[in-house]
């Protein structure tokens, strides 16, 4: 029980970073990441965090929503990070 209360006292003071395609690289290949996060942060800035440059990222969808790099991201949020698509 004890260790329930843990995650879950955790869970609420971090963001789900749910990491797409080759951007998985920047991560060690994971497809999650849990960022530790005390007060509310940009999209952008939490995506630099982790270590994933912006440029190669193409969108980012927070809780299932499309957004901009600008928007405030809040503990016990999930971030989608999709990479830039190429191609012909």
């Amino acid at each position: 029980m004890r260790r329930w209360r843990g995650s879950l006292v955790y869970m609420k003071s971090s963001v789900t970073l749910k990491v797409h395609g080759h951007l998985r690289w920047y991560i060690q290949q994971r497809k999650r990441l849990l960022v530790d996060l005390r007060c509310p942060k940009t999209a952008g800035e939490i995506v630099e965090r982790a270590g994933i440059p912006g440029s190669e990222v193409g969108a980012l969808r927070l809780n299932g929503r499309k957004i901009d790099t600008d928007k405030l991201v809040c503990p016990g949020d999930v971030l989608d990070v999709i990479p830039v698509l190429a191609g012909g």
